[in-house]
């Protein structure tokens, strides 16, 4: 049986973003749920094997620093370096 270790609930989205590494192009991604604490990103490819990226979400303009936590083909789970309580959800 699977047990979500979440410590915060995370909230189904059709947002869209871009993420920017150092050294690499920005790359558009869909926000498939997110929470203040983190997100999980879909990808057309798989992105580039960096760790630490700024993920700004289209429209809004709202920016957030985070980390991968982890990958999965066209998956990545991230965290924000700091709670995120004002996302565009």
């Amino acid at each position: 049986m699977f047990h979500d270790r979440r410590a915060v609930a995370r909230q189904t989205t059709h947002l869209t973003a871009k993420i920017y590494c150092s050294s690499f192009p920005a790359l558009s991604c869909s926000v498939l749920n997110v929470s203040s604490r983190g997100a999980r990103l879909e990808f057309t490819a798989p992105p580039p094997d960096h760790d630490n990226f700024m993920l700004i979400f289209d429209g809004s303009g709202q920016v957030y620093c985070g980390s991968v936590r982890w990958r999965c083909g066209t998956s990545v789970g991230i965290e924000f370096e700091e709670d995120a309580d004002d996302l565009p959800i």
